[in-house]
C-alpha cells in the first residue's frame, strides 16, 4: 500500500492536499519515516534532518535504537487508531486539512496546514497544531517552533544533551 502511495504520490502533481495527510498518516502508520519525509514540506524536513544529524553527533547508536524503537511503537499504536479526513480548504497554495483521530473510543481533532511546494501539497508541520509538538522541539512551557526547538538542543552543554538523550533511552527501555 506504501508503495503504491508513494509511487502514485511522486509521479502526480495533481493529489489533493486530503490525499497528501493521508499518504503521509499511512507512511507513519507503517514506521516508515522516511517516506513520511515525502509529504513534509521542505523547511520541516530541513529543521528534521538537521536535529537527526545534531543528536546522531551525540549518540549516533542511541538515536538508531529510539528510531527503530519509536517506529515499531507507531505501527503497534496504529492497530488501534482511525482517522476521518475532512472539510479540506484550499486558498492559492495554501491549504488545510481537518483530521479527526480516533483512539481508544476518544476522539482528537486536528488541523493540518500545508503548503504547495514544486506543485505538491506539503504538509508543514511548523504550522499543524499541537498533534505535533514533540517533533517541533516544544521543550518547556511555551511552544516552540522547529527552528527554535533544535537551537535550544544545539545550545545545550554536550554532557547536559547527552543525559536528557540517556533519559528517554531510559523511559524508552532502550539499553
Amino acid at each position: 500500500m506504501i508503495f503504491t502511495c508513494l509511487f502514485s504520490c511522486s509521479s502526480s502533481d495533481s493529489i489533493s492536499p486530503t490525499t497528501a495527510v493521508d499518504s503521509m498518516f499511512n507512511a507513519m502508520k507503517s514506521g516508515d519515516f522516511e517516506a513520511t519525509k515525502n509529504f513534509i514540506s521542505k523547511n520541516d524536513v530541513a529543521m528534521w534532518e538537521a536535529a537527526e544529524k545534531f543528536m546522531n553527533s551525540v549518540d549516533p547508536d542511541g538515536i538508531k535504537k529510539m528510531k527503530e524503537k519509536m517506529a515499531g511503537n507507531f505501527r503497534e499504536k496504529a492497530k488501534s487508531i482511525s482517522y476521518k479526513l475532512k472539510n479540506e480548504k484550499i486558498n492559492g497554495d495554501n491549504a488545510t486539512v481537518d483530521v479527526e483521530v480516533i483512539e481508544n473510543e476518544k476522539t482528537g481533532s486536528h488541523t493540518f496546514n500545508l503548503v504547495k511546494e514544486d506543485g505538491r501539497w506539503k504538509i508543514a508541520l511548523s504550522k499543524s497544531g499541537d498533534m505535533f509538538n514533540s517533533m517541533k522541539g516544544n521543550m518547556g512551557r511555551e511552544k516552540r517552533g522547529l527552528e527554535d526547538g533544535l537551537e535550544k538542543l544545539k545550545s545545550m552543554p554536550p554532557d547536559s544533551l547527552k543525559k536528557m538523550l540517556d533519559s528517554i533511552k531510559s523511559k524508552m527501555k532502550i539499553k
